[in-house]
């Protein structure tokens, strides 16, 4: 079973996601995926949460966003918890901040 969303829908998160990162006020911060979900569609914004971390995910991998729990990167998937994405530095990830692994990895 795929559980990748449909090139459309693929394309209106990633939309979403950009248009949430550009509109915040000052660089690294965040916004939360459930926003995301609750713009695309407001009355049940549960059924986007799978497909908006799934898009959230391809688009980290890509260096376009980072996922953070405790303002620290997460590498881990399936991602535990909350989690908030923020645009990518340019650069790469900040030093100072280790990323957060599966326990025993």
């Amino acid at each position: 079973m795929n559980d990748r969303p449909d090139l459309e829908l693929e394309r209106a998160i990633e939309a979403e996601i950009r248009a949430q990162l550009g509109a915040l006020p000052r660089a690294g911060a965040t916004i939360d995926p459930s926003a995301v979900a609750r713009a695309l569609d407001p009355e049940w914004p549960r059924r986007l949460m799978a497909s908006v971390r799934e898009v959230a995910r391809a688009m980290a991998e890509r260096g376009e966003l980072l996922v953070t729990r405790h303002g620290k990167p997460v590498t881990e998937w399936p991602w535990r918890g909350v989690v908030r994405l923020r645009a990518a530095p340019a650069g790469g990830a900040p030093a100072e901040d280790p990323p957060i692994t599966a326990p025993g990895a």
